[in-house]
């Protein structure tokens, strides 16, 4: 069973990501168009300014776009299909704080009414629990934290 819901989450994460990607793409596109549309008014200063403006917002973008294809490499990078006995990438962790599949930082995901948290081993909670073992405890934010299973 765990095997078949560490794929339902993996693909969960992979649906996140591609997602953001097409909505940064799509929002490039939307910029490029519009700055592709934009006709040199007798303005000049009010010109450079907005197309100054246009230049950040694409480069905001790319930054964005490309954050996505990392996070997209890294999971191309985790083997699902390996048992885990210690915390690290593709592990499904039960703790006394909740279920967390270990990732990449994406939205909370509800499968069989059980909710599952995606994140990441740099997150602030993955990095405190990243390499313990099953019936270890590690302290995240004043507060100790068990292991009930690594999967």
């Amino acid at each position: 069973m765990s095997q078949e819901l560490k794929l339902q989450l993996y693909k969960h994460c992979l649906s996140y990501v591609n997602h953001q990607i097409d909505i940064i793409n799509r929002a490039l596109d939307d910029a490029q168009s519009a700055a592709n549309d934009e006709t040199k008014s007798s303005a000049g200063d009010k010109y450079e300014t907005g197309r100054a403006m246009k230049q950040r917002e694409s480069e905001l973008l790319v930054t964005r776009l490309n954050d996505a294809h990392t996070l997209q490499k890294t999971l191309h990078q985790i083997d699902i299909s390996k048992k885990c006995d210690s915390v690290k990438s593709g592990a499904l962790v039960t703790t006394s704080m909740g279920i967390f599949f270990i990732a990449i930082s994406a939205d909370e995901v509800v499968i069989d009414n059980e909710e599952y948290c995606l994140i990441s081993k740099e997150s602030p909670i993955g990095a405190a629990m990243l390499n313990s073992k099953t019936g270890e405890s590690f302290k995240f934010r004043d507060s100790v934290v068990t292991i009930i299973a690594v999967e």
